[in-house]
C-alpha cells in the first residue's frame, strides 16, 4: 500500500471497492478512509441498502466481465459500471436478502476454508516425508545434476500469437501442486514455436517458477502427449541421466530450498530468480542407485495426498458453485427469503 497526499479520488469507510482494470469486478469494502488509483471505483449507496448492493454486484460480477475490452489488459469504463443493473426489491426486502447472505454464505466460507486447511495440511505431510528422505544427503548447487536451466521469452505478438489449438504456451499459472495445470492453457501458432524453440519442454523436466507472486512454485512435467513451451517466467530445470525428477521437484520444492529462494530473489517492481542464482541452489539429491527407490517412496506419498487433494478440490468448486448460485437466486428473488 503507497500513501498519497492528495489522493484525486477518495472512498470512505464502509464503500464497494470494485476494480475496473484486470481483475475487473473483483470485490472488496473499504475497512477505512483510503485514496484509490484509477484502477479502482468506489461505489456508495444513496437508496439502497449497502449489504444487498454489495451481494447484487456480487451477481453482476461475470456480466461486468463480459463487458471488458482492451488488448494490453481488460478494463471497464465507469459508465460500464453505472449502467450495470440490479434488482430493486423494497428496503425491508433488501434487508432481509442481505441477513440471510452473510448467515449462509458464511457457512459456506467455513467449509471452504476448513477443506482449504485439509489441502494445507496434506501437503506438509508430504513435505515432511519428502524431507525425512532426503535430509540426510550432502547438499551440494543444483548445476551439478543437471544439463539444462533456462526458460522461453514472451513472443512477439503477445496474446495476439495465442490460437484455438497446438502446442502449449505454459505460464507460471499453469505450474502448480507438483504437475502441470491444463485447466487455463493458451496454444501458441507456427512463428511463436520458431522464436521459442529453445524453450521446449521434455517428459521429465522439472519446470520451476522464476518470478512474481508463485516464485518457487515448481511441477514435473509427465505428459510425454502435448508439445509445451514456457514462458519467460518459467525455468526449465533438465535433470543428468540417473536423478529421478520427482526426487528433483521434491527437494526443490523443500523448505530448505524454498528459504534459500527467498534469500536470493533480485529485482525492483518484481521479484525474480535468475540462471545462476537457480544452478546455485543447493539441493540434496541421492546418489544414482539410491534414487530411484527414493523416488518411489516419493511418488507413493505424493499419489495418496494427490488422490485428497483432488476429492477436497473437487468439494471446493461444488461449494463455490453453490455459493455462486445461492446469491443469484437470492438476489433476483428466485429464492423466496422471509422477511
Amino acid at each position: 500500500m503507497k500513501a498519497c497526499d492528495t489522493a484525486p479520488k477518495r472512498a470512505r469507510a464502509g464503500d464497494i471497492l470494485l476494480s475496473v482494470r484486470a481483475p475487473v469486478g473483483a470485490l472488496n469494502i473499504a475497512d477505512q478512509s483510503y485514496g484509490i488509483g484509477r484502477g479502482l471505483c468506489a461505489i456508495r449507496s444513496i437508496c439502497a441498502d449497502q449489504r444487498f448492493l454489495w451481494w447484487a454486484l456480487q451477481d453482476s460480477v461475470d456480466d461486468l466481465q463480459s463487458r471488458a475490452t482492451g488488448s494490453t489488459y481488460e478494463a471497464v469504463s465507469i459508465e460500464d459500471v453505472a449502467d450495470t443493473l440490479i434488482p430493486t426489491p423494497p428496503l425491508t426486502i433488501q434487508r432481509a436478502i442481505a441477513d440471510y447472505l452473510d448467515t449462509e454464505t458464511g457457512r459456506i466460507d467455513a467449509l471452504i476454508t476448513k477443506k482449504r486447511r485439509m489441502i494445507q495440511l496434506l501437503e506438509e505431510r508430504w513435505m515432511a516425508l519428502a524431507e525425512s528422505v532426503l535430509c540426510r544427503f550432502e547438499a551440494v548447487p543444483l548445476k551439478r545434476y543437471v544439463t539444462k536451466i533456462g526458460s522461453g521469452s514472451t513472443p512477439r505478438g503477445g496474446a495476439d500469437v495465442y490460437v484455438s489449438s497446438g502446442p502449449v504456451f505454459l505460464r507460471s499459472q499453469n505450474i502448480r501442486g507438483g504437475v502441470i495445470d491444463l485447466s487455463d492453457v493458451v496454444f501458441i501458432d507456427r512463428l511463436a514455436q520458431d522464436q521459442l524453440r529453445r524453450a521446449l519442454v521434455r517428459p521429465g523436466d522439472v519446470l520451476l517458477n522464476i518470478t512474481g507472486g508463485s516464485i518457487g512454485r515448481a511441477a514435473v512435467m509427465d505428459r510425454s502427449d502435448i508439445q509445451a513451451y514456457v514462458s519467460q517466467h518459467v525455468c526449465i530445470v533438465r535433470s543428468v541421466p540417473g536423478v529421478d525428477a520427482w526426487v528433483l521437484w521434491a527437494e526443490l520444492s523443500s523448505q530448505s530450498v524454498q528459504e534459500q529462494i527467498a534469500v536470493v530473489q533480485v529485482g525492483g517492481n518484481r521479484e525474480g530468480l535468475n540462471f545462476e542464482q537457480v544452478g546455485n541452489l543447493l539441493v540434496r539429491i541421492p546418489s544414482i542407485d539410491q534414487s530411484q527407490a527414493i523416488a518411489q517412496v516419493l511418488a507413493t506419498g505424493l499419489q495418496v495426498s494427490k488422490r485428497t487433494t483432488e476429492t477436497l478440490g473437487s468439494q471446493i468448486e461444488l461449494l463455490v458453485e453453490r455459493r455462486r448460485a445461492l446469491i443469484t437466486s437470492a438476489v433476483t428473488g428466485e429464492l423466496g427469503v422471509v422477511v
